[in-house]
C-alpha cells in the first residue's frame, strides 16, 4: 500500500511533471519488493491511471489563483524536490548553488563542479540602473519588495533605527555608481511589447501578465514591481545584454532585435509614471546642421525657456537643432574640481566665462573629462550642445571636496541667488531629488565589505573589485543542525548577524541535508546534465529521459506561426539523445549564442553562455553518440553526386522544398528548419538513421521518410540505393550557401533556355566583377567570363540561368548558375611574361599588365569568342562546347597574335589546386575536373606553390598566331 499511497500523493500535489514523478515513485515502490508479473502489470497500469486523475484533478483547479511566494523561488527546486518523496540531497546541492553559498562557504576544489554557482547581480553601474526608492525599500526587506527574490536580508534582527540608517549608507554608496536617465513609455511600444513577451519565450520562467494571469503559477521566476524599480532606458539595456549584470546566465539572452528590448521594456515597466525634474536652467533653442558648435551668440533661438538641466526634449526635434543652457553651479568648498561632460553630438562647457571642456563634432556618445579650482559659492556656467542626426544624449557629472562624483543637475539653479535643488531639498524633501552624502557613501563601502554584500556582489573601484572583510566556514566544516539552531543561515529566524535567506521548511530541510553529509557527492555525466539542466531551468522547454518539459499550466503560452504542425511547430524538442544527434561544435555555439533557426516556433532558443552551460554540449556527445552507420563512398564523381542531391531534394522527386527553406528562399508549404543548415547542424550517422525511420527519433513529427521498409520511392535514381541517395543528399545540402537552388523552389523565376543558338546574359554574377558575362548553349554547357579580370570564371551543366532577379524590381543583387556541376576555373588573367618555369605567378590585375577588354565577335553559329589584349598581345578567346559518349565540356582555342616574338610568353591552366596526371596528356582538379592543355609540342609544367599545385605551360611566338588549346571535362 506504500507504494500506491506514495504514487497518489505526489499526483495530488505535482503540477506538470506528474508522469515523471510517477515513474519515480513507481520505480522505487518496484525496486522496494519483489512483485508476481501480474501485479507488476496491475501497479504501473494503476499508476498511470492515477496520473491522468490527477491531471484532471489540477485542471478542474486552474481557476485558483496560487499564493504569493515568501521564500526564495528556484524553478527547478519547486517543480522537482518540493514535495517529501524527491530527493532532499539533490535538492540542497541545487540550492546550495542557487543561493550561491559558495560565495561565502568555500567547496573543495575537488567538488567544485558540482555546484553551479549563481553569481550575484554585478553592482558596477547600479545607481544608472536602479531607482534609489527601489534600493532602499529592497536592500531594507528583499522578499516585502519582491516576493520569490532569492537576495538575502542582511539587517533583520538589528535595531531599527540601525538598520535604517545601515540601509541608508549602502545606497548612498550604490547610488553614487550613476544616475537613472528617464524616459516617457510610448503606449505603442507597451502593445508591441506585451505581444513579445508572451511570445518569445519569456513566459516559459515568468508568469504572464494578461489579465487575471498575472500572480505567479507554480515555479514562475518572480519579476517584483518592474516600474518601481527601472527606467525604460535602465530596463532596456539590461533585456539586450543581462550577462553585463547578471553573468551567471539564470536570465539569459534572447537576442532581442532592433527595438524588441525597448518594447519588452515598456510592457513591463508601463507603470512608470514620469518623474520631472523641477526647471534649474535657462534655455534657448536653435535650428541648424553643424558639424562644430557655432556661437549661439549670433543665432536667433527659435525657442526659449526654462528646463531641468540638461533636458534635451524643450526643443522639440530630434535632429539637425542646438541648444544653450545658463545657470549658477553651488559648490561648497573651495578646491579642485572634476566634471565630466558627455554627449551625442557637440558640447561644451563653461565656467565663469571660461571654456572647460570641449566635447565637440559629431561623434557617438562621448565622455570628456576637466578639472578646475573653484571657491565656495555659486558659479556661471554654461553648456552648448549641437544635435546632428541619429542617437541625442546630453550629461554632466561632477565631483570634488565633499562632493562624490554626481549629476549635476541638483547642484545648478537658474540665477545666483536661488538655492539649487540639493539644498532645497534638505527643507522640502522633493523624493524626485536624491542627494548623494558624502560621509554616507564612506559608510556604506565599509558596510558593503563588512556585512557580506561584496561576498555575493561585485563592485569594482579603481578597476579592482571591492574585498569581503565577511569569514565564513568552509563547506566541510558546516553543520546543517547547528546552522538552524544558531540562528545562521538555515535558521527560521535571523539572528542579525547572518544573511537570512526566508527558506521554506522543505528548502530549510534539504539544505540540512546536503550540509550534514560533510562533502558533496560526485556527480556522473547524466547527473551533470539534469543538474545543470535544473539549474538553468532549461525543463521548463525541453524534456530529456522523461524528465522536464513544458508545463500543463503553460502549454497554451508555446506558439507557432503554422497549425498544421500542431506540437511539434510550438514545443520545443526533447533532448533524448541529442548528443547523438547534434555536432558539437553546432551544440556549443547554439549554448553560446542562442538560436533562431526555427522559423514556424515563436520561442526562441535563448544565449546562455558557453561559460555557464558549455559542460553540456561535452556531456550530450560523451553520452549520446552512437555509430550505427557505415556511410559508404559515393558511386559518382562529386559534382554529379551533387547535381544528384540536388534533384531528389527538389519537386520532381522527394520534394523536400515542400516544408523546408533553403536559405533566402522561402519553403512551398510550411517552413520548416533551412535545408542549408543540416549538415552544418546534424552528426551525419544521425542524419542517415533518421531520415529511414524519422518517427523514431521525434515521435508525432511530421516529417514523412521517403524510404519506408528501407526501400526508396524514387527506384530510378542510383539504382534506389537508398545509403547512396542519402550520400548525395548529404553532399548537397554539404554544399551550404554554395548550393545550386533546388529545382521547383522558384516560383517566379525567368529561366533563359537557349535553345538555336546562344544566350548572353551581361548582368551582376555572384564570384565575378560587374562585368561579368554567362553564356548559355544549347548543348546544356555554359559558361561565364569575366571581363575585367580577362577570365574564364565559371563552367556549369543543365539549366542556364534566372534572370527574374534583374528582370524584376530594381534589379539588385547577384546572380548564380541555375544548373549543376558548377566548377570554378582558375581567375586572372591566364596569360604572362615569366623568365623560367620557376618565377612565381605575377598577383598583378589584368588592368596593371596594361590588358584591355576588345568585346566579343561571333562565329557562324553566333557563338562568341572573346577579344582582349595590350599594345603588344592580341588575344581571341574562343570556347566552344563539346559533347561525346561520356563526358560534356569545353574546348577553348586562344589565338595570340604579338609584335614581340620571344619564348618568356607562358599560360596558366590551373591554380591552387591538387593536380593528378592521367593518361593522353589529362590531368585531373581537385578530383572533379579534367583538362587537357597543348601549346605546340611544349608540355605542362607543375610546380608547387605552397601546399597547393600549378599548372603553366610556355607559349612559342616564334609561329604566327600562337594556339592554346585547352580542353575541359566533367
Amino acid at each position: 500500500m506504500a507504494g500506491w499511497r506514495s504514487v497518489w500523493n505526489i499526483c495530488q500535489t505535482s503540477d506538470d511533471g506528474c508522469h515523471w514523478r510517477v515513474a519515480s515513485a513507481a520505480r522505487k515502490a518496484l525496486a522496494a519488493r519483489q512483485w508476481h508479473p501480474a501485479r507488476r502489470s496491475i501497479f504501473v497500469t494503476t499508476a498511470l491511471l492515477l496520473a491522468v486523475m490527477a491531471t484532471s484533478l489540477l485542471a478542474a483547479d486552474d481557476t485558483k489563483k496560487p499564493s504569493v511566494a515568501s521564500h526564495p523561488i528556484i524553478p527547478a527546486f519547486e517543480r522537482f524536490y518540493s514535495d517529501e518523496d524527491s530527493d532532499a540531497y539533490d535538492g540542497g546541492q541545487l540550492l546550495f548553488g542557487e543561493l550561491n553559498c559558495t560565495s561565502c562557504h568555500a567547496i573543495d576544489k575537488s567538488f567544485s563542479g558540482e555546484i553551479i554557482p549563481k553569481q550575484a547581480p554585478i553592482l558596477d553601474d547600479v545607481g544608472k540602473r536602479i531607482r534609489v526608492e527601489y534600493l532602499r525599500k529592497f536592500i531594507a526587506n528583499p522578499q516585502a519588495v519582491k516576493p520569490g527574490s532569492t537576495m538575502p536580508t542582511l539587517l533583520t534582527g538589528r535595531p531599527a533605527d540601525q538598520a535604517k540608517q545601515q540601509v541608508e549608507a549602502l545606497v548612498h554608496f550604490l547610488a553614487a555608481s550613476g544616475t537613472i536617465v528617464e524616459e516617457r513609455v510610448d503606449p505603442q511600444a507597451v502593445g508591441r511589447g506585451g505581444s513579445l513577451f508572451h511570445r518569445v519565450g519569456c513566459v516559459a520562467c515568468h508568469a504572464p501578465r494578461q489579465g487575471d494571469q498575472k500572480t505567479l503559477p507554480p515555479h514562475s521566476v518572480p519579476l517584483g514591481d518592474l516600474a518601481a524599480k527601472y527606467t525604460i532606458p535602465s530596463l532596456t539595456q539590461f533585456l539586450q545584454n543581462p550577462h553585463q549584470v547578471r553573468p551567471a546566465g539564470r536570465m539569459p539572452s534572447l537576442n532581442l532585435k532592433g527595438n524588441e528590448a525597448k518594447d519588452i521594456a515598456s510592457f513591463l515597466a508601463q507603470g512608470i509614471v514620469f518623474q520631472s525634474k523641477k526647471p534649474n536652467v535657462r534655455f534657448a533653442a536653435f535650428d541648424g546642421s553643424w558639424d562644430d558648435l557655432p556661437d549661439y551668440g549670433k543665432i536667433k533661438p527659435y525657442r526659449t525657456g526654462t528646463t531641468a538641466a540638461f533636458d534635451l526634449t524643450p526643443a522639440g526635434k530630434t535632429s539637425n537643432f542646438g541648444m544653450r543652457f545658463d545657470g549658477f553651479l553651488h559648490v561648497p568648498r573651495d578646491g579642485s574640481y572634476t566634471f565630466h561632460l558627455g554627449s551625442d553630438d557637440a558640447s561644451q562647457m563653461f565656467l565663469d566665462g571660461k571654456r572647460v571642456i570641449d566635447n565637440n563634432g559629431i561623434h557617438a556618445h562621448t565622455v570628456k573629462t576637466a578639472a578646475t579650482k573653484l571657491t565656495a559659492g555659486a558659479h556661471a556656467i554654461r553648456v552648448d550642445y549641437a544635435q546632428g542626426g541619429g542617437e541625442w544624449t546630453l550629461e554632466l557629472h561632477f565631483e570634488g571636496p565633499g562632493v562624490p562624483k554626481q549629476e549635476a543637475y541638483a547642484s545648478i539653479s537658474p540665477d545666483r541667488n536661488t538655492l539649487p535643488p540639493s539644498k532645497a531639498v534638505k527643507d522640502k524633501k522633493d523624493k524626485n531629488v536624491f542627494v548623494l552624502d558624502p560621509e554616507l557613501v564612506k559608510q556604506g563601502r565599509q558596510l558593503f565589505a563588512k556585512i557580506g554584500c561584496a561576498s555575493c556582489h561585485e563592485k569594482k573601484e579603481n578597476g579592482k573589485r571591492i574585498a569581503s572583510s565577511l569569514s565564513s566556514p568552509p563547506f566541510a566544516k558546516l553543520s546543517g543542525g547547528k546552522l538552524v539552531a544558531s540562528g545562521g543561515c538555515l535558521a527560521e529566524n535571523s539572528n542579525g548577524r547572518t544573511p537570512h535567506f526566508s527558506l521554506s521548511p522543505r528548502q530549510r530541510e534539504s539544505l540540512v541535508n546536503t550540509i550534514s553529509t560533510l562533502k558533496m557527492k560526485p556527480l556522473e555525466d547524466e547527473e551533470r546534465i539534469a543538474r545543470t539542466l535544473a539549474a538553468f531551468n532549461c525543463y521548463a522547454c525541453h524534456q530529456r529521459n522523461e524528465i522536464g518539459g513544458v508545463e500543463r499550466r503553460r502549454n497554451a503560452l508555446f506558439l507557432g506561426t503554422i497549425p498544421e504542425m500542431g506540437d511539434e511547430g510550438r514545443i520545443p524538442p526533447h533532448l533524448n539523445g541529442v548528443g547523438d544527434k547534434l555536432r558539437l561544435d553546432w551544440m556549443k555555439q547554439v549554448l553560446d549564442n542562442g538560436a533562431d533557426n526555427r522559423p514556424y516556433m515563436h520561442t526562441r532558443m535563448p544565449k546562455f553562455g558557453g561559460a555557464n552551460v558549455g559542460v553540456l554540449a561535452t556531456a550530450f556527445t560523451k553520452l549520446d553518440v552512437k555509430t550505427e552507420v557505415e556511410i559508404p563512398k559515393p558511386t559518382l564523381p562529386k559534382l554529379r553526386t551533387i547535381a544528384t542531391g540536388r534533384f531528389i531534394v527538389g519537386e520532381k522527386a522527394l520534394s523536400c522544398i515542400k516544408c523546408h527553406n533553403f536559405g533566402q528562399y522561402k519553403a512551398t508549404g510550411i517552413q520548416s528548419i533551412d535545408l542549408q543548415t543540416m549538415t552544418s547542424r546534424l552528426r551525419r550517422d544521425w542524419f542517415h538513421r533518421y531520415m529511414l525511420k524519422p518517427f523514431r527519433y521525434r515521435p508525432g513529427t511530421r516529417m514523412p521518410t521517403g524510404w519506408p521498409s528501407g526501400r526508396s520511392v524514387i527506384p530510378a535514381v542510383l539504382d534506389g540505393d537508398t545509403q547512396q541517395q542519402l550520400v548525395a543528399i548529404w553532399d548537397y545540402l554539404a554544399e551550404g550557401n554554395r548550393a545550386p537552388i533546388p529545382l521547383g523552389l522558384l516560383k517566379q523565376a525567368i529561366v533563359l533556355t537557349p535553345e538555336k543558338e546562344p544566350i548572353i546574359y551581361r548582368n551582376f554574377l555572384e564570384g565575378l566583377s560587374a562585368r561579368g558575362i554567362a553564356v548559355g548553349y544549347p548543348e546544356k554547357t555554359h559558361l561565364a567570363f569575366d571581363a575585367r579580370n580577362l577570365d574564364l570564371a565559371l563552367i556549369w551543366r543543365g539549366a542556364f540561368i534566372d534572370a527574374s532577379m534583374h528582370w524584376n524590381g530594381r534589379g539588385q543583387g547577384r546572380q548564380r548558375p541555375l544548373g549543376d556541376l558548377v566548377v570554378p576555373l582558375v581567375r586572372g588573367l591566364p596569360l604572362a611574361v615569366l623568365e623560367s618555369g620557376d618565377t612565381p605567378w605575377p598577383n598583378d590585375s589584368a588592368e596593371q599588365l596594361g590588358f584591355r577588354f576588345r568585346g566579343y565577335r561571333f562565329d557562324k553559329q553566333r557563338r562568341p569568342i572573346f577579344r582582349y589584349g595590350s599594345r603588344i598581345v592580341q588575344v581571341e578567346d574562343n570556347p566552344q562546347p563539346v559533347q561525346d559518349d561520356t563526358d560534356t565540356g569545353f574546348k577553348r582555342t586562344l589565338t595570340i597574335e604579338t609584335r614581340a616574338p620571344g619564348d618568356n610568353l607562358w599560360y596558366r591552366g590551373a591554380a591552387n589546386a591538387k593536380i593528378e596526371r592521367l593518361d593522353d596528356d589529362w590531368f585531373l582538379i581537385d578530383d572533379v575536373l579534367k583538362i587537357r592543355v597543348r601549346s605546340g609540342t611544349a608540355k605542362p609544367i607543375i610546380r608547387k606553390v605552397g601546399n597547393q599545385q600549378e599548372m603553366i605551360i610556355p607559349i612559342s611566338l616564334n609561329r604566327r598566331p600562337a594556339i592554346i588549346v585547352h580542353e575541359y571535362a566533367w
